[in-house]
């Protein structure tokens, strides 16, 4: 038709230009997302020690810990976008985190791991990327705990407590503490959220990573007696497991 013909008019003998479009998220989205579990499509191994250490001894303040909070979340964020798009084939997990930050993630100058933290800048490689936001997160005004619903703070009973340590050997820590940490930080520390604290703890869990569902070690080993109010407990209980395991290797 003449649109067709003046579309073709037009575009005779032009250049075809590639366009990438960025999409920016919010501030706070990586909890209101659950953007740190599309990190899954890079290999992710432990923080390195000195890495903790330095985090613990060097970054003293809540400005310090914010704004290096800030950084990791933007390239969280970014990593997320492109986690449908093939970004396996093009990230490298072994790149320095701080070059990614920098190259990619276009994080500002004062915002920088050179600035912030030279031993991660250092040392911290886009694998460690998940473990290195968990560490600084916890250490952040509040963390990620302080936003949670009193009614899923309950504490674990003597027996579940038992049934979830014994569990811990046979199961996939790094992914049920991702599993956690998404449902903690998104709809159970969400204002009007109405679900009970009766609810099974073990089937909200697919919810949020629905390969749960298809896991033997997850249907055959997570505890069927632990609720929605036994989260917050459950998510320490696990990482605490998870940290101990990780800083033995």
């Amino acid at each position: 038709g003449l649109e067709r013909a003046v579309a073709q008019r037009l575009f005779a003998g032009k250049i075809p230009v590639v366009l990438q479009t960025r999409q920016y998220q919010y501030e706070g989205e990586v909890r209101q997302r659950g953007a740190l579990s599309a990190l899954g499509m890079l290999e992710q191994s432990a923080l390195p020690a000195e890495v903790e250490e330095a985090v613990r001894t060097h970054l003293t303040t809540a400005d310090q810990l914010e704004r290096l909070r800030r950084t990791l979340e933007t390239c969280v964020n970014f990593l997320a976008v492109f986690s449908n798009g093939g970004a396996r084939a093009v990230v490298d997990p072994d790149m320095l985190l701080s070059r990614f930050a920098t190259e990619m993630a276009s994080v500002g100058e004062d915002h920088r791991l050179e600035a912030l933290c030279p031993a991660a800048a250092k040392q911290v490689r886009l694998r460690h990327l998940k473990a290195f936001f968990l560490c600084v997160e916890a250490g952040t005004t509040g963390g990620i705990l302080g936003r949670v619903l009193h009614r899923y703070r309950d504490p674990l009973g003597t027996a579940e407590e038992q049934a979830l340590h014994a569990s811990c050997r046979d199961m996939r820590l790094e992914t049920l503490v991702t599993a956690l940490r998404d449902l903690l930080t998104g709809p159970l520390s969400d204002p009007e959220t109405t679900f009970p604290a009766e609810e099974s703890l073990k089937n909200f869990l697919v919810y949020v990573d629905m390969d749960l569902a298809d896991s033997r070690w997850y249907q055959d080993g997570f505890p069927e007696t632990l609720q929605l109010r036994h989260a917050l407990e459950a998510f320490r209980a696990i990482t605490g497991v998870f940290t101990a395991s990780a800083s033995r290797k």
